[in-house]
């Protein structure tokens, strides 16, 4: 750190104020005669003539720096006589454009450790760099995933959409288009399909009402038993019976049995187990396993 030293005025003048050439520039420990070393630059490497620093033809010196470590004290002369104004003790010294910044020093604040101008002027600049290089590497490709990743966000943050209709590659962590969610949907298959839906007269008279595409003969067998025959017999047994029945107030039992592939047999019965036929009305449903 350097001090600029400022030996004002910073001309030599004589007693009329006319500039003096030639005239020497020493500098002291204030209140005495000690010389000091005094330097041509901010960075102390170069000192000037331990004799002095000679005005120029228009009466000024040439800059001076010291380390600030003491006060001091500037005497002008000529022929060893000193000019007007001078001695001047102690002499002003201002601190070096390069390091003021640095002897402005305050207490610390939340966020900001540092204790003088220039530093908070660091790490301001340092988190501003962090914070800008971040954000190029979240739009970056080739930091993409890592910022993904240090946000949290994972794949799901990137348009890494599956856009498969069959779902195929069973992804846990790539979502599907809207496209193909939707394709998917409408093309799964119900896990039961309803084949047949009628109703049967319980009086002993059937009356079928069949699903378009399908067709059965319905026989009565006698008091609470009837056959029901497929027109076209089934690939398997894998069909269910649904029975219902309207029994006007009175508890019945119904059921179906004998299940083939060709029809099944419907049975109905009171609380005692005896064969009827009052129910009024029978509705069946038949549904294939898919």
């Amino acid at each position: 750190m350097a001090n600029q030293l400022d030996a004002s005025p910073i001309r030599a003048l004589d007693a009329n104020g006319n500039p003096v050439s030639g005239a020497r520039l020493r500098f002291y420990l204030t209140g005495t005669s000690t010389p000091v070393t005094v330097y041509t630059d901010a960075t102390l490497t170069t000192p000037h003539d331990s004799d002095g620093i000679l005005s120029n033809s228009s009466g000024v010196f040439a800059l001076a720096f010291y380390d600030g470590s003491n006060q001091l004290k500037a005497d002008a002369t000529i022929d060893g006589v000193s000019l007007p104004g001078y001695p001047l003790d102690p002499i002003r010294q201002t601190a070096d454009t390069s390091s003021g910044a640095a002897e402005l020093t305050f207490s610390p604040i939340t966020g900001n450790n540092a204790t003088n101008v220039q530093g908070a002027i660091a790490n301001v600049t340092n988190l501003w760099n962090a914070v800008t290089a971040y954000g190029k590497s979240l739009i970056a490709a080739a930091d993409a995933g890592a910022a993904r990743t240090a946000l949290g966000l994972g794949g799901l943050a990137t348009l890494d959409v599956l856009d498969e209709d069959d779902m195929a590659t069973d992804s846990a962590t790539r979502p599907p288009s809207q496209q193909s969610t939707k394709a998917y949907v409408d093309g799964l298959q119900p896990v039961a399909q309803v084949i047949a839906t009628g109703s049967l007269n319980g009086t002993g008279t059937p009356a079928w009402n069949w699903r378009a595409g399908f067709s059965a003969t319905v026989t009565d067998n006698g008091a609470g038993n009837y056959t029901v025959a497929f027109d076209a017999a089934e690939a398997n047994t894998n069909y269910a019976v649904a029975l219902n029945a309207d029994a006007g107030g009175t508890r019945y039992f119904i059921n179906y049995d004998a299940k083939t592939t060709s029809g099944f047999i419907i049975t109905v019965a009171d609380v005692t187990g005896a064969a009827v036929d009052a129910l009024a009305d029978i509705s069946i449903t038949v549904t294939r396993a898919v």
